[in-house]
């Protein structure tokens, strides 16, 4: 058995999971330096998956676990819709994937009056969520692109 890159969906979770990192050079020190956000990415999976915030250096690496699997399902996704789409202004449908998706996220949240997240949610955080989330689509898609060219895609 062989891990061959050449296939869609193996395309678009490692250009998702790629795509996190710039993403979280970006926002992690929006929180943990320059304190401009109130919460992380990793606080929203942690409030969905066990209701709370990490608490701990282990709690916190397991809730960015999660974001990076949730991420590297959204490429798949991505890479998936694009091919119904097509792939002219393949940057642009990338960044707008990603600010969509940014949207439909704090839109649920919002909607189901998540406990940890309505009412701690600021501008700021809305904003430079929106920008580590740009930041996402737009990498995502380089790396998607750098993939295809690269290997191509047989499905």
């Amino acid at each position: 058995m062989s891990f061959k890159l050449n296939d869609r969906l193996t395309q678009g979770f490692l250009a998702g999971v790629v795509g996190w990192v710039p993403e979280a050079l970006f926002t992690l020190p929006m929180y943990g330096i320059f304190h401009l956000v109130k919460l992380r990415y990793l606080d929203y999976a942690a409030i969905l998956a066990w209701g709370n915030s990490p608490q701990g250096l282990v709690q916190s690496l397991f809730a960015e676990f999660v974001v990076i699997i949730f991420l590297g399902f959204l490429g798949i996704l991505f890479t998936m819709l694009i091919k119904i789409v097509f792939s002219d202004n393949f940057v642009f449908k990338g960044w707008l994937f990603g600010a969509v998706f940014w949207f439909a996220i704090f839109s649920i949240f919002a909607f189901f009056k998540i406990k940890g997240i309505v009412g701690v949610v600021d501008f700021k955080t809305a904003f430079f969520n929106l920008v580590g989330a740009s930041i996402w689509g737009i990498a995502m898609t380089l790396v998607l692109l750098f993939l295809n060219r690269r290997y191509g895609v047989k499905n």
